[in-house]
């Protein structure tokens, strides 16, 4: 299994062509599109998956137009599990066969520690089964997820926590190790790893997942975002 998820930025525009061959190329069984809008050159991404035989769902629930869009060739069900549509960012649970998934993109500052709870509270309910958060979570660790000279990030320590108190572990550090260094954003002088994959235990043990970027998306400058592939080896029981 192959799940990709990618910041479309600003919705996508005019840039959904190639976006959508960028998605092609890695023939994945998930697709997340964090930062989607149903303004941006409507249909595009629901057309495409319904092209290719893969269900999906959007969700909008925010405060502002940007919202999440995920197509599967795997069933599902989904609930919308936004915190409040007071915050700009969008949370979508999707139920699987037998694993839950979290597909997330967070607002910026104190409004993200909402986001942090909710994701907290669903990966305790779901704990004896397979859980991951993927998404945006605009926030990474302070020290190990940014440049030195970069904006330091608001509610890190929530971020921290969701290893070092909840049990989630980064597949991304899993796959990589703690001391490497890669960044899925960046601004002229500074870099950024803000698109992030938390597996709970049930998850590793069922899937065996390995986790990487692809930076061609935003080299390209069809996004500002690198992708977030996970790759998997298993299915749970």
């Amino acid at each position: 299994m192959k799940l990709f998820c990618l910041n479309v930025r600003s919705g996508g525009g005019t840039r959904w062509g190639r976006i959508l061959d960028f998605v092609e190329a890695h023939s994945a069984d998930v697709v997340i599109f964090t930062e989607w809008r149903r303004s941006e050159t409507p249909g595009a991404a629901a057309t495409w998956a319904t092209s290719r035989g893969m269900m999906w769902v959007e969700a909008c629930e925010g405060a502002t137009k940007n919202g999440i869009f995920v197509a599967s060739a795997l069933p599902f069900d989904p609930a919308n599990a936004t915190p409040g549509k007071e915050t700009a960012g969008t949370l979508l649970r999707l139920d699987f066969d037998g694993w839950t998934m979290l597909a997330a993109y967070f607002p910026q500052r104190d409004v993200k520690a909402r986001y942090f709870k909710a994701c907290i509270e669903l990966s305790t309910a779901v704990s004896a089964q397979p859980f991951l958060l993927m998404g945006d979570l605009n926030t990474g660790n302070q020290h190990a997820d940014r440049t030195s000279t970069g904006d330091k990030y608001v509610c890190a320590e929530l971020f921290d926590a969701l290893s070092e108190s909840h049990g989630l572990v980064d597949l991304w550090r899993r796959t990589h190790g703690a001391d490497a260094r890669e960044w899925s954003w960046m601004t002229k002088a500074n870099g950024f790893r803000l698109d992030h994959a938390f597996g709970n235990p049930a998850f590793i043990a069922a899937f065996d997942p390995t986790c990487c970027y692809d930076h061609s998306s935003r080299e390209s400058g069809f996004t500002d975002h690198s992708a977030l592939l996970i790759s998997t080896s298993g299915r749970p029981s």
